[in-house]
């Protein structure tokens, strides 16, 4: 059983879509404390009329620095619609621009007040109209204790994984080896990015999978995230 414990991000990039193809089960990590200027809140598209990336980024509500992410508040209403707006003029000539918008539009109809929740629901319509899907779980929802270094390999053991996938970023504090030991079996969700046809050259990689669904649509964004392959860690723990 492969698990992927990870925060829940707006709009994300495609790796988590990969994630969630290639996991059983997918855990959002919303009781751990907010990041400013991350991606929790924000990601990146394309504006025909900027020649680098722009952030789409949902404001949020004042709030303590420890405040973890299911806690922490939309500022204003209204934020995804204008965000889908922006959308639909910047990908105006995308052949998928309607039925992308569609898929967002059901959940941002919802006025959500939660960031979390937002970005959760988000990430789960994305995944239905794609086509990937995986058991999709809260870590709110697990009474497990303990610090980065720890609670992870915490909650791959209470969930029974053999195969534990986790961000590239974690590189710099992860124990594969105590996963190891543990009989769980590490991969990393790195890759060469993949490419595809955007409205414009050169392509431009790690923008949202809105770009992606835009330009190609589900049934190929699809096999694009099957064809991507992740390397594993061996019993040694040498990738």
């Amino acid at each position: 059983m492969t698990s992927f414990i990870t925060q829940p991000t707006y709009l994300p990039w495609i790796g988590i879509f990969k994630a969630i193809d290639y996991a059983d089960t997918f855990v959002f990590y919303d009781d751990v404390q907010f990041e400013k200027q991350s991606w929790q809140n924000r990601n990146r598209v394309l504006d025909p009329l900027r020649p680098e990336p722009i952030y789409l980024t949902v404001p949020v509500a004042k709030h303590q620095t420890d405040t973890p992410i299911r806690e922490i508040r939309v500022a204003g209403p209204g934020v995804c619609q204008k965000h889908l707006r922006k959308l639909a003029t910047w990908y105006a000539r995308a052949p998928f621009l309607a039925p992308t918008l569609a898929v967002l539009e059901s959940v941002c109809s919802k006025n959500h007040t939660c960031l979390s929740a937002l970005t959760s629901e988000l990430i789960m319509a994305l995944a239905s109209y794609i086509g990937v899907a995986a058991n999709f779980r809260f870590a709110h929802e697990f009474e497990i204790r303990g610090d980065k270094y720890t609670r992870t390999l915490s909650f791959a053991r209470s969930l029974g994984s053999t195969v534990y996938l986790t961000q590239a970023g974690t590189r710099d504090y992860m124990d594969v080896p105590a996963f190891l030991a543990h009989g769980i079996q590490v991969v990393f969700l790195e890759f060469p990015h993949p490419v595809y046809r955007q409205l414009r050259e050169p392509f431009t990689p790690y923008l949202s999978i809105v770009d992606m669904l835009m330009n190609i649509g589900p049934q190929e964004s699809l096999s694009v995230i099957r064809n991507i392959r992740l390397d594993a860690e061996d019993p040694g723990g040498e990738a």
